[in-house]
């Protein structure tokens, strides 16, 4: 009964419950968008349906040339591929070279820095040449410069005119020390070069033989020259000193050499020899025979520089000028002028003793300027002869072009070259350039420099000019009366005296 009652009240129930209205579905259930997201249609009909289709003559000849275009196709590929690949490397090579070339050049310019400063050092602790002193005087005039400025703006009254007298005395010890090296390096010097005049001309003939060797012969000239440059090496021996029996045989053997010339010469010098040898034969001490040893020496070399006495030796007269400031008589070769409107020539030794006590200049830089520019100009034009000398050429840098390069501002005159504005030209100061030598390099390269560089460096550049121009062209207004006034004192023309004419000296 119950379960019969449970069974009707259930029944009942599920009759009488109304169920629940589901939502109305808005996607297709039974669809295949539930497992594609996308659907695409496309074609796949071929516009040639007989290649597709069918088998034919036509369809084997279409694949054929199908196949070949593909080949090609990637044949090219590969030979840009291969195209690319050689490209790459040749640039790598070429990067290498230049990071090589660059290293390589830095690594030369260390050592030239390296070098100069080396030399400059051995230079300024050991002078011997002229070129040296004047680097040590031009040092010393920097630092009494340095020394001035700093009493002057840290002293006053009294202290400073203290520290200035100070600084004079000081300045005049070291002019001191290096007149006694400049004068000991000066006795040096022409110690050497009188000796390798001898050897040049006690040398034997020499000439080049059809068969391309050489051939010596001794001549009497030269067998005479070496008998006088063997005693004169006897005569000044200094380092070993001879003994006083060594130095008698040789005062004996100049006696009888000199004798047999009746002049001035031969007489001073055989009262020369005979006081020195009664003076040894007194055992008087060999240092206060010193002057008299170089009195003879002095006279025995002048007597084997005269032709009359030694034949090997150059003959020929020069004319001769006279120095404005000593009023020596040299050579015109041993004169310097200036392109200066004022200037006067002078002999080596007052231009380098007016420098060393006026001006105090190092004019090194400016003559490997000056050599380098030569050996350029002599191979590129051998035409045009350079005629310009060293102060034309401090000038240029100082004054001109302001001691700097005219690309890059770089400081010199160290590191600097002079070279033409216009390449295919000679040299010129109104066609010049100051550069550092890469600079130059490229320069030099460049057809056109009106073209290749700026309006504001063109223009630069030929104001320069202009003022090189204005400033050498000075001296073709005063040559002629340079001329003139150099003209009444050469010595070449003989010398009428109250006995007859005498040859120049």
């Amino acid at each position: 009964y119950r379960q019969r009652q449970t069974g009707v009240l259930f029944h009942h129930a599920a009759v009488q419950t109304q169920p629940r209205p589901r939502p109305p579905r808005l996607v297709e259930v039974h669809s295949r968008d539930t497992q594609t997201v996308l659907v695409q249609e496309q074609s796949q009909q071929c516009s040639i349906t007989t290649s597709t289709q069918m088998t034919s003559v036509g369809f084997y000849v279409y694949h054929a040339r199908r196949l070949a275009a593909v080949g090609s196709h990637v044949i090219a590929s590969y030979v840009r591929r291969w195209r690319a690949v050689r490209l790459v490397k040749e640039l790598r090579r070429d990067k290498e070279r230049r990071l090589a070339w660059l290293k390589e050049r830095q690594r030369r310019s260390r050592e030239e820095e390296e070098e100069q400063r080396k030399a400059e050092l051995k230079r300024r602790r050991n002078p011997q040449r002229k070129e040296d002193f004047s680097l040590l005087y031009s040092y010393l005039e920097r630092w009494r410069q340095e020394e001035v400025q700093r009493i002057s703006s840290t002293l006053e009254g009294a202290e400073r005119k203290a520290a200035l007298c100070a600084l004079l005395e000081e300045e005049s010890r070291h002019i001191a020390s290096l007149g006694s090296h400049q004068q000991a390096s000066l006795l040096r010097l022409q110690d050497a070069a009188t000796r390798a005049l001898l050897l040049q001309v006690a040398a034997p003939c020499r000439w080049q033989g059809r068969d391309g060797m050489f051939l010596t012969m001794a001549t009497p000239s030269s067998v005479r020259a070496r008998e006088l440059q063997e005693l004169y090496e006897v005569i000044a021996a200094r380092d070993p000193a001879p003994t006083s029996e060594e130095r008698l045989e040789a005062l004996m053997k100049l006696r009888d050499t000199v004798t047999g010339y009746n002049c001035q010469l031969t007489r001073d010098l055989v009262e020369l020899i005979d006081r020195e040898a009664e003076l040894r034969r007194r055992e008087v001490k060999p240092a206060n025979l010193e002057g008299l040893k170089k009195r003879i020496s002095t006279l025995f070399l002048q007597f084997v520089k005269t032709p009359t006495f030694n034949p090997a030796t150059p003959h020929g007269v020069q004319p001769l000028q006279v120095c404005r400031a000593c009023g020596g008589c040299l050579a015109p070769n041993q004169l310097t002028v200036s392109a200066g409107p004022r200037s006067a020539p002078r002999c080596g030794p007052c231009t380098v003793l007016e420098n060393q006590g006026r001006l105090r200049r190092d004019l090194n830089p400016y003559r490997s300027l000056l050599a380098r520019l030569r050996a350029v100009e002599e191979r590129l034009h051998p035409q045009d002869h350079m005629t310009h000398l060293l102060e034309d050429m401090r000038y240029l840098v100082e004054v001109v072009w302001g001691g700097r390069s005219a690309l890059s501002g770089a400081p010199g005159p160290q590191g600097l070259v002079m070279g033409p504005w216009e390449p295919r030209q000679a040299w010129s100061p109104w066609n010049c350039l100051l550069l550092t030598r890469e600079e130059n390099q490229a320069h030099l390269l460049v057809p056109d420099p009106h073209q290749a560089y700026g309006a504001a460096l063109v223009r630069s550049v030929r104001l320069k000019h202009l003022l090189a121009r204005n400033h050498f062209t000075q001296i073709t207004s005063t040559l002629p009366r340079l001329q003139y006034a150099l003209g009444n004192q050469l010595v070449a023309r003989p010398i009428p005296m109250e006995t007859g004419t005498a040859e120049p000296c």
